[in-house]
């Protein structure tokens, strides 16, 4: 089996993912069912790890960075074929 322990968390790729959808952390929160400040810390923690911001905060408003709007095609095609997948179990 490959070894995934370089990887970023999968749980935060999701919320990613949920997040660029919404542009709101506060509806991904609600489409997750945690609360807006754990997804917030999962974002942080996503863009520590890959040392870019994913997200151009403004006021009450959030915007998909040039580092976000690469990342998200990869992690929404990801997500598709785990969707996919999910008859397996």
């Amino acid at each position: 089996m490959d070894n995934f322990s370089g990887f970023p968390s999968l749980k935060f790729l999701l919320t990613n993912e949920y997040v660029a959808r919404h542009l709101s952390f506060t509806n991904a929160a609600k489409y997750l069912c945690v609360t807006q400040a754990a997804v917030s810390h999962q974002i942080k923690a996503l863009e520590d790890y890959l040392g870019s911001k994913l997200f151009l905060r403004e006021k009450r408003r959030i915007f998909l960075s040039e580092e976000g709007q690469q990342l998200l095609p990869s992690v929404a095609v990801s997500y598709t074929h785990l969707r996919a997948h999910e008859t397996l179990r």
